[in-house]
């Protein structure tokens, strides 16, 4: 949680997996964030061959 919030709105990234092997990337960005409030991030495998995810990258922006 960012002490400050993010009020830029937050990137969040994962890589899309299958065994050992990076497929692709889901990412998504959301509106801006005040303090202490929390948001859920739904990330869809646009290949449709995945078998998991791995984050990536999450930062404010």
């Amino acid at each position: 949680m960012a002490m400050a919030g993010c009020p830029g709105r937050l990137y969040v990234a994962a890589s899309i997996e299958r065994g050992s092997s990076s497929l692709g990337l889901a990412n998504s960005i959301t509106a801006p964030l005040t303090q202490g409030k929390d948001v859920i991030v739904k990330l869809d495998d646009t290949t449709g061959q995945g078998d998991g995810m791995r984050m990536a990258d999450i930062h404010c922006m």
